[in-house]
């Protein structure tokens, strides 16, 4: 596994997939627990169409269908791009393919425009809209997430009635998590340096990424096979480091982190 900057194929918002329902389809965008969001995202929208959806504290299931279609409709009009935004909320583009460039610099320019574009639509039709109803509609109170999930777990007996969000959390840690920042991948036993770069490197400053990293697909570390690691898996052997063939348990594990009110 490498971790990259960004790359070529970049995923502008991905949120939380809207697998249950959270009650009736158009009550699903009530405040409740998300009315600081909401008027977080009222206040960065820059467009009268998002302004509108967010002004009344409630996102319907048509609204979030209507930007979601007007964002496609936007990307569909650049040449450059190949995107779409999914039904899960997530906006995905990579430069048409069928362009063919000289050289990558002409690759990357292309790319940067592409990625401004991209940007552009998703800040006059969704600024965060389809990404909020969705979440809204899984979680309608805004609880934690972590505790919803350890509920489900011990809904469905995959754990002991006493089992904590701190075991949740220890559980899914295998000793190596995905660093936040540069320095910690470098200085970390769990990473290969593969560019033997020096602790404190300011990735984003150096002439390796000038200015901003959209169109490049630098590679920064890889995990380091010979770590050992630590076996992610809840008490009584259930993993969740989960391969192609997943046990029933295993699948409900997964359905309770996913759609825990489900």
């Amino acid at each position: 596994m490498r971790l990259r900057i960004l790359g070529p194929l970049l995923i502008l918002a991905l949120v939380l997939a809207a697998c249950g329902n959270g009650g009736a389809d158009n009550a699903a965008g009530e405040a409740r627990g998300w009315a600081d969001e909401i008027a977080r995202l009222y206040q960065e929208a820059t467009t009268d169409f998002t302004r509108q959806i967010l002004s009344d504290g409630v996102i319907t299931s048509a609204e979030a269908q209507e930007a979601r279609m007007r964002v496609n409709e936007c990307l569909a009009q650049h040449d450059s791009l190949v995107g779409e935004m999914n039904e899960e909320g997530a906006t995905e583009w990579m430069v048409n393919p069928d362009i063919r460039f000289p050289d990558d610099a002409s690759w990357m320019a292309a790319s940067d425009a592409a990625f401004e574009a991209a940007l552009e639509c998703l800040a006059r039709w969704d600024a965060g809209v389809v990404g909020q109803y969705l979440m809204m509609r899984s979680n309608p109170n805004n609880d934690p997430w972590d505790e919803l999930t350890v509920a489900c777990l011990i809904r469905h007996e995959l754990v002991p009635p006493g089992f904590t969000t701190a075991d949740w959390l220890a559980a899914n840690s295998d000793g190596c998590e995905i660093p936040d920042t540069a320095e910690e991948a470098l200085t970390s036993p769990c990473f290969l340096n593969v560019w033997e770069l020096e602790p404190g490197y300011n990735w984003f400053e150096s002439d390796l990424c000038p200015g901003w990293c959209s169109s490049r697909d630098n590679i920064l570390v890889e995990l380091n096979p010979d770590h050992p690691r630590e076996p992610r898996e809840l008490p009584g052997g259930i993993r969740l480091d989960w391969y192609e063939v997943m046990t029933p348990q295993e699948r409900q594990v997964r359905s309770c982190q996913e759609n825990p009110l489900g």
